[in-house]
């Protein structure tokens, strides 16, 4: 939810404030990339654990 929020403020920024700011646009950037980089990395942790689940309850059943 956090990285969503960083990705609309950020967009928000480099859209409406930052068009005569070269270093502000750049920052802007860094921000947007930063926030997709980790909804990736949460979605990947989210269905790599809920994949491992079922496999560790069945090794323990037993």
């Amino acid at each position: 939810m956090m990285a969503l929020l960083l990705i609309l403020i950020a967009t928000l920024e480099y859209r409406y404030n930052s068009y005569e700011d070269k270093k502000k646009k750049e920052e802007m950037k860094s921000h947007i990339v930063t926030g997709l980089i980790s909804i990736v990395v949460i979605l990947i942790v989210y269905f790599l654990f809920s994949a491992l689940g079922p496999i560790f309850n069945l090794l323990f059943q037993s």
